[in-house]
């Protein structure tokens, strides 16, 4: 693998200046009524509808008009609490909305949410096809799958074969990756570890159980492309090798601290404690030039 270095505050300040050009060309939207002003999530959806999750309900905005959703106790198809942490399209006319007590699929034409309850606030959203997961805080993970069921997946000190924790504080990496099998891989604070969600079966991996070449227990994001599964750990980046399951990791990052894997366009960012990466393992990658040459 070849490397070449962003500094942080470069591309930061690039950002910034990238805002600052769009910003022209920006129009600010007062929408009447809205709930909250505090947005944790916004979907554009069917129709040109905005829908708006906020800590006080879900609004749905259609460019005159706005409607917000509540939270009901005694309607069992209404929300199931009024803090929305998200909303994203489901199908093409049903959407997930996520509170802090359920996950919902809600039918904008009869006004219905579905409850699927939890119980404990979610902290991350990762959508695989038509499915969902949601790691929580600390009750585990859990899976809506393609058939409308709910799976939950916690750790269990009797069971070997179950996720290594259930507590799931931090939200900066992506916890969740799928592999061309249609595994799905997990990080957490306590190891990795891979869910097959035809059978549920758990297989976990430690530096203990894998000769030490898994860097660190503490995984903070991943990334599979190719047949490898990149793990981003407190001491560095491994790369796992999904076909036949060989760990390795890359030099130029041992010992640093991988908060995040995403991909630009066509190139892989890692981004660390020193810095930020561009991955390339045929070629040297001029990502950093190209992008930065106007304000260097």
């Amino acid at each position: 693998m070849r490397y070449n270095v962003l500094k942080v505050k470069k591309y930061l300040f690039l950002l910034l200046c990238i805002s600052a050009i769009v910003a022209s060309d920006i129009r600010k939207i007062n929408i009447e009524g809205l709930s909250s002003d505090n947005i944790n999530s916004i979907y554009y959806g069917e129709n040109g509808i905005l829908w708006l999750a906020t800590d006080q309900g879900l609004n749905k905005y259609d460019g005159v008009n706005n409607s917000v959703y509540r939270s009901n106790p005694f309607i069992t198809t209404a929300l199931n609490g009024n803090r929305i942490w998200h909303v994203e399209g489901y199908n093409t006319d049903t959407l997930l909305v996520v509170s802090d007590n359920a996950l919902h699929l809600f039918t904008p034409k009869n006004y219905s949410f579905t409850r699927f309850n939890i119980e404990s606030r979610p902290t991350s959203i990762y959508k695989d096809g038509s499915e969902f997961w949601v790691t929580s805080r600390d009750k585990g993970v859990y899976r809506l799958d393609q058939n409308k069921t709910l799976h939950h997946y916690k750790f269990d000190p009797l069971n070997p074969f179950s996720i290594p924790t259930s507590e799931f504080e931090f939200t900066d990496g992506v916890r969740f990756a799928t592999d061309n099998d249609g595994k799905t891989w997990l990080a957490t604070e306590k190891g990795l570890c891979s869910i097959d969600k035809n059978t549920n079966f758990v297989s976990r991996y430690f530096r203990s159980n894998t000769n030490n070449k898994l860097l660190s227990d503490k995984i903070n994001s991943l990334y599979f492309e190719n047949g490898v599964l990149y793990i981003g750990t407190e001491k560095g980046l491994n790369y796992l090798s999904v076909k036949d399951m060989a760990f390795t990791s890359e030099n130029d990052l041992k010992n640093y601290k991988i908060y995040n894997i995403i991909k630009d366009d066509d190139t892989l960012l890692v981004v660390t404690d020193r810095g930020i990466f561009s991955v390339d393992a045929k070629t040297v990658n001029r990502f950093s030039e190209q992008r930065f040459k106007l304000i260097t």
